[in-house]
């Protein structure tokens, strides 16, 4: 009898226990109901033995009835184990749905960026519904719901445009900080498009209100996203420092003792450790690294302040960026299998992760490789669909993967958009 057959008959709750030649390990896989939507709801776990597949598969059952979210302690191998697992059987109508939306137009904040954006009626500045609408777009950013994103942020900065000419005194400092933000919202999202003259353009303008703001804070966090600008531009020397040049002005200027300061100063330290092993400095990578992680223990936690995720665990993911940048794939390996997922409160940043370890895995360990990406896929569709880097990879993968997976492997490279 075959293994389908027998999943029909099973009823909810009910295990099953297999053996996967082609994954050299045990599948156990458990009924939960049925969604909404009528589609079943299957969990599988694998291991090496059937003994660890049912110790997992008891676990599993323990925390579903407990009302508990499996498992305390979810890794990226276990992100993996999972993705292949379950296998490769195609793509949910939501996650197609968010593909088509990322191709959303970005016209309107390119005519923003521009000035060639149609003019709105002047009305006297809201600065609180301004911060609000800056908040969302931050959010939209890190949960990377870039669709959302493109239409909500071109108004709020026309309107902060406004604002900072019409106001005067602590509300036109306000009116800057705020525009500061949501221009460094825009040249990220931009430099993951690959699109290097606009974030030029958006980065300027968020450093240019940062200093009119005059708020150290402010500055500093502008200048994550010069270095970030200056590094994706292939001015490393320039990026390394500009990133030491302000953490060190922002220590001097703050002593770097609030958790927010510490949160900026440490961010910075990461993005200049990025830029470092981009240029092939080990040592200098490696310094800046040690430095951000003293940081992040003093800070204690990963709280997000100033929209940084900066923290004791953002660090141990920059610090896997770093090895596979530097060509240290088994190192990164070994970090990223260190890291709790569940840890990772934000998206974009857990998207970033697993993407990392699918370019570790890339050097002849392709099902892994894939599994990455589409755990990440699964994380954050349109953070996938919107990077050019993971296209090549996948391309890559798509030329390069064995038979068993090559099919997949295709077609998640035409499904975003990385054709050969």
């Amino acid at each position: 009898m075959t293994q389908a057959s027998l999943s029909k008959r099973r009823g909810q709750g009910e295990d099953s226990i297999y053996w996967d030649a082609s994954k050299i390990r045990y599948i156990g896989a458990v009924s939960l109901g049925f969604s909404p939507a009528g589609t079943r709801i299957r969990k599988k776990v694998t291991g090496r033995t059937k003994t660890e597949v049912r110790d997992k598969l008891r676990e599993l059952h323990r925390q579903v009835e407990g009302g508990l979210r499996p498992w305390r302690r979810y890794t990226v191998e276990d992100a993996l184990e999972d993705w292949l697992a379950i296998g490769l059987d195609g793509l949910s109508a939501r996650t197609v749905t968010l593909y088509r939306d990322t191709a959303t137009s970005i016209e309107p904040l390119v005519l923003m960026l521009t000035g060639t954006a149609p003019e709105s009626p002047a009305a006297p500045p809201d600065l609180t519904g301004l911060a609000l609408s800056v908040t969302r777009a931050r959010k939209d950013y890190q949960a990377c719901r870039y669709a959302e994103l493109l239409s909500r942020l071109p108004h709020p900065l026309s309107q902060l445009g406004t604002a900072c000419h019409r106001l005067t005194g602590d509300d036109r400092l306000r009116a800057s900080a705020l525009s500061a933000d949501a221009y460094h919202v825009a040249a990220g999202f931009l430099l993951k498009t690959g699109d290097q003259g606009l974030a030029h353009v958006a980065t300027d303008r968020s450093m240019t209100a940062a200093l009119a703001s005059q708020d150290p804070l402010t500055v500093g966090t502008s200048a994550r996203v010069v270095t970030h600008t200056l590094t994706s531009s292939g001015h490393l020397t320039a990026a390394v420092t500009t990133a030491q040049k302000h953490a060190a002005r922002l220590d001097h200027e703050t002593g770097a003792t609030t958790p927010e300061s510490l949160s900026v100063c440490g961010s910075l330290l990461l993005r200049g450790a990025l830029a470092a092993a981009q240029h092939d400095d080990r040592a200098t990578a490696h310094e800046m690294l040690a430095e951000a992680a003293g940081t992040a223990r003093r800070l204690g936690s990963d709280a997000n302040l100033r929209g940084t995720a900066f923290g004791p665990v953002n660090t141990q993911m920059h610090q896997v960026n770093v090895a596979v940048t530097l060509g240290d794939a088994g190192t990164a390996i070994d970090l990223a299998r260190r890291i709790d997922l569940r840890a990772v409160t934000v998206t974009e940043r857990k998207a970033s992760l697993l993407i990392d370890v699918a370019r570790a895995f890339q050097w002849g360990k392709y099902e892994q490789a894939h599994a990455a990406l589409r755990a990440a896929e699964d994380t954050a569709p349109q953070e996938v669909a919107a990077r050019p880097s993971v296209g090549t990879l996948a391309r890559d993968l798509a030329t390069l993967a064995p038979a068993s997976i090559r099919r997949d492997a295709e077609q998640f490279a035409t499904r975003i958009g990385a054709t050969r």
